[in-house]
C-alpha cells in the first residue's frame, strides 16, 4: 500500500526488512520494470501514476513518468 511510486518500492524493501532480510532497494529496482498507483472512489478505480523503474542514483530510485 503506498500513494506514490517511489513509496511503493521503499515499501517492498520495508517488508524485506521486517523479515530480517537487509535491504534490498538494489534488487528491487532491477526487477521491478513498471509501477502502477491506483485510486478508487464512487465511480471506480483509475490510474493516477504510471512509471518505469530505471534503477537507482545512490539510495533513491530513478523513476521516468509514462
Amino acid at each position: 500500500h503506498a500513494t506514490d511510486p517511489q513509496g511503493a518500492l521503499f515499501r517492498l524493501d520495508r517488508l524485506a526488512q521486517r523479515n530480517g532480510v537487509p535491504s534490498q532497494l538494489p534488487e528491487i529496482a532491477r526487477t521491478i520494470d513498471l509501477v502502477v498507483i491506483t485510486a478508487g472512489d464512487n465511480l471506480g478505480r483509475r490510474v493516477t501514476d504510471l512509471v518505469r523503474v530505471r534503477g537507482l542514483s545512490g539510495d533513491q530510485p530513478c523513476l521516468e513518468t509514462l
